[in-house]
């Protein structure tokens, strides 16, 4: 996988944790903020880090700097 320019080995079995350690490999990465510009009407616990991928489709217009 060559996504975001980051490669990572899938793990089978891991189901929702891989999302999760997607976007740890992204951060581990890159400086880009935008990241953490995810929303969702209802909080999951998880931190800074979204816990899936479709929490990010009203952040179409985030600016990076």
């Amino acid at each position: 996988m060559g996504l975001f320019e980051v490669y990572m080995a899938p793990l089978y079995g891991e189901s929702r944790d891989a999302f999760l350690r997607l976007q740890l490999e992204i951060l581990a990465h890159t400086d880009d903020d935008s990241l953490f510009a995810w929303t969702t009407s209802s909080y999951c616990g998880s931190g800074l880090l979204a816990d899936a991928s479709h929490y990010f489709k009203d952040c179409g217009n985030v600016l990076s700097k």
